[in-house]
């Protein structure tokens, strides 16, 4: 009786931090194929299946709080304007067709979009030649590593 007494706070605080613990997402290797064509490097779409406004780049960028926007495609497309920092939703990298014959060479071949900045977290990555829906950062991304 004296034992149950004991192991009752201690199940109890155990069962509250596991609720209370966030889920960790997955790593994730976009390797899907589709019509976009962004000819400048890895870009970043404001919506998802490459809709919307998007902001191509050719090197890493440690954190999108520096005021990276979303700046191609008309100032009428959905996100134009609004910062990459936590919007992004799908990826693309490619130019002519897919996958990648006749890309942009920007010497790198993979991307990774990270949760946090500094290139820290899970992260989903997109090696030149394709694109899809970004997953485990979904309107959750802080920065990009190119290599």
């Amino acid at each position: 009786m004296k034992l149950r007494r004991l192991l009752a706070p201690v199940v109890t605080a155990a069962a509250l931090i596991a609720v209370a613990a966030p889920t960790a997402s997955a790593d994730v290797i976009i390797n899907a194929t589709n019509s976009h064509h962004c000819s400048a490097g890895l870009c970043l779409f404001y919506n998802s299946n490459q809709q919307g406004a998007f902001h191509a780049f050719s090197s890493s960028v440690s954190s999108f709080a520096n005021g990276t926007t979303f700046n191609r495609i008309g100032t009428t497309s959905a996100g134009y304007g609004q910062g990459v920092w936590n919007n992004a939703a799908s990826a693309a990298w490619w130019d002519t067709s897919s996958p990648c014959d006749g890309c942009t060479y920007i010497g790198y071949n993979h991307a990774r979009v990270y949760y946090n900045s500094n290139y820290m977290g899970a992260w989903d990555q997109v090696d030149r030649g394709y694109g899809g829906n970004l997953q485990s950062t979904y309107n959750e991304n802080a920065s990009l590593y190119m290599w």
